[in-house]
């Protein structure tokens, strides 16, 4: 997330986005979370999880976790 965001304002932000979804759509699909450093994203999906939700994962170690071993990244696009 181009953001820095906390717990709650990530949950949110998934939780909205979940919410366009329908009960089979959400069961469905694939979720994939990260964050910074990955405890943030590690705590939404256990919440994601207990909210029975079972396709969820997240990039261990976070977008740090990601990037410092040279996995592929792009740089932002300007916003207008």
């Amino acid at each position: 997330m181009a953001l820095k965001k906390g717990y709650k304002q990530m949950l949110e932000e998934a939780q909205a986005k979940i919410q366009t979804l329908s009960a089979d759509e959400a069961k469905d699909r694939q979720f994939v979370l990260f964050c910074q450093s990955g405890w943030r994203s590690a705590l939404v999906a256990s919440t994601l999880q207990d909210m029975g939700l079972t396709r969820v994962s997240i990039i261990a170690g976070g977008y740090q976790g990601w990037k410092e071993p040279g996995g592929a990244t792009a740089a932002a696009k300007a916003r207008s």
